[in-house]
């Protein structure tokens, strides 16, 4: 594996955006209906928008982490993106620190013109944001690798979405690891003919998005003639309806998941409202 590729052969990401899959384990996280634990992320993610306490949003964040157990997600799992996680959680703390100037003074320095200042406000506040932006990011990712994708999207056909729209959604998800590799090997490919992809600044960027572009375009439209073939042999789309190979059940856990969604940001409003 050359300098120049984004990817590990272990699958890992080297870069700062984290690379967030669906990792097989047997959990009740695992097993619930991917409909209802969409319905509870949909549902958390506008409760912390309506908590406006601290540690309201810290009690949120800890029974988040209690669930990673739970779900029998190890760090070993995610360590590809704790980088990103925590580099942007301490940039969001410093620039409320340094740039928030409310309550009481914690920290005071004077170099000159240079006058640094940070109050106990800021940091709450700084606090307080990094809090939100934790329990929404880490939400999202526990979804991910707790719902297998052709399961959601099975899911969500049994509940109603047109089969249409569910197999371009199974399509998606089916094609999106296979482009990554696929521009992984283009990357590889030019950096073995000594075409400096790994390079930092704006002419190196434009210069590898070019030279990546046109075999990943290519090589794409290839694969959707081929697919479009295969589509049209076997009549796809001629019936409104299809039957299902897979289904995924109901279970009286899924309706206690989804209820907890939808009751958390009535009780979150109702706090608000009240106090």
């Amino acid at each position: 594996m050359t300098a120049a590729s984004p990817l590990r052969r272990d699958g890992g990401r080297v870069g700062w955006i984290p690379r967030i899959q669906y990792i097989p384990r047997d959990s009740p996280l695992h097993r619930a209906n991917p409909i209802a634990k969409l319905g509870l992320l949909v549902g958390a993610t506008v409760t912390v928008f309506l908590l406006d306490r601290t540690w309201e949003l810290l009690l949120a964040l800890g029974v988040l982490l209690a669930l990673f157990p739970a779900a029998r997600l190890r760090w070993w799992d995610f360590r590809a993106g704790s980088r990103f996680f925590i580099t942007f959680s301490l940039m969001l703390m410093l620039l409320h620190a340094f740039f928030v100037h409310e309550g009481a003074v914690a920290w005071e320095a004077r170099a000159g013109p240079i006058h640094v200042l940070v109050t106990w406000g800021g940091l709450e506040l700084g606090l307080h944001m990094v809090a939100r932006f934790l329990v929404v990011v880490l939400g999202s990712f526990l979804f991910v690798a707790t719902t297998e994708p052709n399961a959601l999207a099975h899911a969500l056909m049994g509940a109603g979405v047109p089969y249409r729209a569910g197999f371009a959604l199974v399509l998606a998800l089916r094609l999106m690891p296979l482009l990554r590799s696929e521009a992984g090997a283009v990357r590889e490919a030019q950096a073995a003919r000594g075409l400096a992809v790994d390079r930092p600044g704006p002419a190196a960027a434009m210069r590898s998005v070019r030279s990546t572009f046109m075999p990943m375009l290519v090589a794409s439209l290839s694969r959707v003639d081929s697919l479009v073939i295969s589509m049209e042999g076997r009549a796809f789309g001629r019936h409104p309806t299809r039957t299902f190979l897979r289904e995924v059940p109901w279970r009286a856990g899924d309706a206690t998941i989804l209820l907890l969604g939808v009751v958390l940001p009535v009780l979150a409003l109702a706090a608000r409202w009240m106090f």
